[in-house]
C-alpha cells in the first residue's frame, strides 16, 4: 500500500516534467536539410510573427570545396530567380557555402545569403537595398515566419 502512494504522489511530477519535454520536442526542425517543403511553392512565408533573426554579416563560405553541381552563389542568388526547393547551398570561388536556414514555426524554412538576400526555397528570392536585419521587409517575412 505505502508503495502504491508513492507511486501516485510520483504521477503528477512525473507528467509535469514530461508535458514540457513533448512541448520542446515538437518544435525545431524536422532534420530535413535539402530545404524541400512543397508547401514553400510560394515567394512569401504564410506564418505568423515575433522576433527576427540576424544572419551572418557575410556568406560562410567553408574551407571545403563545393560538391559538383552546386550554382555559383552569384548566379543563383538574383533579385526575382526562384531559388531551388532543395538548396544545399552555393560555390564562392570554389568553396562551398553552405544554405542558412531560419526555421518557421510551421516547419517551412526561410534561406539567407549574405546582408542583402533571402528566399523560401521554391520561391521568389528578394534582394534588400539594406542589410538584412535593417530591411522592414526582411523583418516582416521573419515576424510572420516566427509566429
Amino acid at each position: 500500500m505505502l508503495a502504491n502512494m508513492g507511486a501516485q504522489r510520483m504521477l503528477p511530477a512525473l507528467a509535469f516534467l514530461l508535458v514540457p519535454l513533448a512541448l520542446v520536442a515538437g518544435c525545431g526542425s524536422s532534420g530535413d536539410d535539402t530545404a524541400s517543403d512543397d508547401s514553400a511553392s510560394s515567394s512569401t512565408p504564410s506564418m505568423t510573427g515575433s522576433p527576427s533573426e540576424t544572419p551572418s554579416s557575410s556568406p560562410s563560405a567553408s574551407t571545403s570545396p563545393a560538391p559538383a553541381g552546386w550554382s555559383a552563389c552569384g548566379t543563383l542568388w538574383k533579385d526575382g530567380a526562384t531559388l531551388p526547393k532543395r538548396y544545399p547551398g552555393c560555390s564562392e570561388d570554389g568553396a562551398a557555402v553552405p544554405a542558412h536556414r531560419i526555421g518557421c514555426s510551421s516547419g517551412q524554412v526561410i534561406v539567407v545569403y549574405g546582408d542583402h538576400y533571402f528566399a523560401v526555397p521554391g520561391g521568389l528570392i528578394r534582394h534588400t537595398e539594406r542589410v538584412l536585419w535593417n530591411s522592414a521587409v526582411y523583418e516582416s517575412a521573419i515576424a510572420t515566419c516566427r509566429g
